[in-house]
This record gives structure tokens, C-alpha cells and sequence, in this order.
């Protein structure tokens, strides 16, 4: 693999590739061979990539060329590599209704609606799949008239496609036609009525979402409890979200459940019965924490002026690597929080500079005024209200009641402004 790794990047000329595919296709390195393949595709070097798809075929099993390619291509496609997708495709000595499908997911999936459209256009024949992505691509975009207008054009309709439409018009903010394609389904499932649940919770519409809860008896999920508890809690009924954690079969929580509850309870302020419900989750129930239930407890811990077990899940998060990019700015800012308002700005500085947030989030800025701030350090407070990107009322406000209290408005220059 790192001889394959070497060569592709080293930009060397197919031949090359060539050679070195075949030596190791012998030896079964299917890995390599995708490399090498990506590579001739990324430059468009289409010759090459017919030879390397040729010199690997099934001989004598064209379906099972098909079978391999299209798995590929849909391996490409999931990477990013959707263009490489596409040459591949059109590389392809053999294709069924299951590549052209596959191809036209991968354009829909990366937002490409004209040559999503442009392919659906071509295909020699379509199944409900092919209607459904395209179906799906025009929704994605936004474009909700025309998905309504190549829904009714549909030869065959399933449930997923009703299910999409559903989705995706409550997703583009026409709840009141989802609500028409959810009540005309000729049948529903269980996604069925969690989209519709959710697109009600969504906009803090609880009344019309427990009722179709309730109309769902014994066919929820812990999809469908999760969402309507998240909903309660979003929309401030925190007594009714927990009633209904309660009343859900214990067995049917997860990580997310218990998360959800133990969110909703710490953003109402509800901080310590947040850290209780936590404490019954991971010692009664045996659930472990996730990334999401520690941002929540660090928010409870922050509401609590708690250090001690603040510290103890920043340590947490520390030992398990919960630093994914995606959830690395979250974190970083409750932390951030939680050390300003417990004066430990050292630690909370460090974080501030290890972190893209410090880029964007006023909200982050103004803790960090605010923290030095407090314990009198307004040089510090003043370096950061005077980087702020973007400042708020909130942040001069700061900056001029620290002076104030610290028995020093002349230093508030006459130059600076707090925005309006």
C-alpha cells in the first residue's frame, strides 16, 4: 500500500501504474488497486483506467465486473471523489440500472441538481429508486415545486418516496402541504410519522405533535419518544418532557434519550437535576455518556459553579479523544465558559487559543472579557474587548461596568462605543 501511496502522489505516468497494479494484483491488494484506479481517474487519464478496469475483470462474468465497479463508485462517491465517480462511470464497459441509480445518488448527495437532472434525463430506464433520488435533489435545493410537479409525474410511488416529500417540504418550511402529503399517504411506517412528528417539535408546535404521538400507540420508537421529549424541552415544558421520559419503557432509552433530558434540563437552568438525572444514567442505568451528554454537564457545571466536576469531565473528554472536528468548537466553548466563570483564566485562555472559535463566536469573546473582567485583570479584559471580531451590547457593557466597579470610568476612552 505505501508503494502505491508513493507512486500516486508522486504523479508518475500510467505505465508505471500500470505495472505496479498488476504486480500487485497478483498478490490480492485490492486496496492499491483502488489508488492507483483513483489516480487515472483524477487525471483524467481515462485510457489508463479502462486497462486497469480491464486487466482486473471477473473473465466470463460481466455481473460481476458490474457488481465491483459500481461498489466502487459509490466508495468514490461517499469520499468526495465525485468526479473520479462520474469518470469511472463512464469508463464502465457494463452498467445496470443499479450503477446508473448509484451515479445520480452521488450527484444529488454533493448538491450537483443540473447534472443529477441532466443524467436522470438520460437513463435508459428508471426505477422508484432513480424518481426517489431525483426527488430528493430537487428537495434538497430548496426547489419544491418542481419536486411536487416530478412527484405526481412518478409511474410507481413506495413509501419512501411519500416519506421524502413529507420530510422535505416541512424542511423548506411548508409544513401545512407536508401535512396534506402525510395525511393522503396510502400507507405510513414508523419514519412516516416521526418526520411529521419532527416537523412539528421543530417549530414548538408540541400540541399537534402529541397528538400524532399519541395516535401512534404501541408503534413508537425511540426515535419517535426522543424527538417529541427534545421538542418539550426546546419549547421550554421541561415538566412535560420529563413526565414523558418517565412514562418511556426504560429499556427503550439510549445514550440520546438520556442526553436529550439531561440537555433540556441544564439549558432551562434546571442545572442540578441535570447532573442527578446524569449520575442515575451512568450508575442505575448503566448507559455511558456521550459527547453530546458531557457538553450539557459542562453547561450544569458551569450554572452550578461546580469546578470539581467540571474538571473531572474536561478530563473525560480528554481521555476518550471527544475532539472530532465536529464537535471540537461546542466543546471548546463550553469549556471556555465554564473555566471563565470559575476564574480559572488560565486554563480557559489556553483553550480560547487552541480553538477556531476564537474566530467567529462573540459569545466566547464576551466570556473572556467578562472572566478577567471579574477578578480585576482589565488589562487582559481590554486586550480581548478590543479584538472582539464581532461585539455586541453585551460586550461593552462589560468592558464599561468592570471599569465602573473597579473605580476607574476614566479609563473608558471616549472613543469607544457600546453597540446598539
Amino acid at each position: 500500500m505505501q508503494v502505491a501511496r508513493s507512486l500516486a502522489s508522486a504523479g508518475r505516468c500510467p505505465l508505471h501504474l500500470l505495472l505496479c497494479f498488476r504486480s500487485f494484483h497478483l498478490n490480492g491488494h485490492d486496496q492499491d488497486h483502488e489508488l492507483l484506479l483513483l489516480r487515472c481517474l483524477s487525471h483524467c487519464d481515462l485510457r489508463g483506467a479502462r486497462q486497469l478496469l480491464d486487466g482486473s475483470s471477473s473473465r466470463g462474468d460481466p455481473d460481476a465486473d458490474v457488481v465491483r465497479w459500481t461498489s466502487l463508485l459509490s466508495r468514490y462517491a461517499r469520499r468526495g471523489h465525485v468526479d473520479e465517480a462520474r469518470a469511472l462511470f463512464d469508463v464502465m464497459s457494463h452498467r445496470n440500472l443499479v450503477t446508473w441509480n448509484a451515479m445520480l445518488s452521488a450527484y444529488a448527495a454533493s448538491g450537483r441538481l443540473d447534472a443529477a437532472r441532466h443524467l436522470f434525463e438520460g437513463m435508459p430506464e428508471r426505477n422508484v429508486v432513480s424518481w426517489t433520488s431525483m426527488l430528493c435533489a430537487l428537495l434538497r435545493a430548496g426547489r419544491t415545486h418542481e419536486a411536487a410537479e416530478l412527484f405526481g409525474a412518478m409511474p410507481d410511488r413506495n413509501v419512501v418516496s411519500w416519506n421524502a416529500m413529507v420530510a422535505g417540504l416541512a424542511r423548506n418550511g411548508e409544513l401545512d402541504a407536508a401535512r396534506r402529503m402525510f395525511d393522503g399517504m396510502p400507507e405510513r411506517d414508523r419514519a412516516s410519522w416521526n418526520a411529521m412528528i419532527a416537523a412539528y417539535t421543530e417549530r414548538s408546535m408540541m400540541g399537534e405533535a402529541r397528538r400524532l404521538f399519541d395516535e401512534m400507540g404501541g408503534d413508537t420508537d425511540v426515535v419517535t419518544w426522543t424527538t417529541v421529549i427534545s421538542g418539550y424541552c426546546r419549547a421550554g415544558d421541561v415538566g412535560e418532557a420529563y413526565g414523558l421520559f418517565l412514562e418511556m419503557p426504560p429499556v427503550t432509552r439510549n445514550v440520546v434519550t438520556w442526553t436529550a433530558m439531561i440537555g433540556g434540563l441544564s439549558s432551562n437552568g434546571y442545572y442540578e437535576d441535570a447532573i442527578t438525572l446524569f449520575l442515575e444514567m451512568n450508575q442505575t442505568a448503566r448507559v455511558a455518556p456521550n459527547c453530546e451528554t458531557l457538553i450539557s454537564l459542562l453547561y450544569a457545571c458551569t450554572g452550578l459553579r461546580f469546578p470539581c466536576l467540571g474538571k473531572q469531565i474536561h478530563a473525560q473528554i480528554i481521555l476518550c479523544g471527544m475532539n472530532g472536528p465536529d464537535l471540537r468548537d461546542r466543546l471548546a466553548k463550553g469549556l471556555i465558559q465554564m473555566y471563565c466563570r470559575f476564574h480559572v483564566l488560565d486554563w480557559a485562555q489556553w483553550i480560547f487559543i487552541q480553538s477556531s472559535v476564537n474566530c467567529h463566536d462573540t459569545v466566547v469573546w464576551n466570556s473572556m472579557v467578562n472572566g478577567f473582567a471579574q477578578i480585576g485583570r482589565l488589562d487582559e479584559a481590554r486586550w480581548f474587548f478590543d479584538r472582539t471580531p464581532f461585539p455586541d451590547q453585551i460586550t461593552g457593557s462589560t468592558m464599561v461596568s468592570a471599569y465602573f466597579n473597579a473605580g476607574e470610568p476614566w479609563m473608558w476612552s471616549a472613543g469607544s462605543v457600546v453597540p446598539s
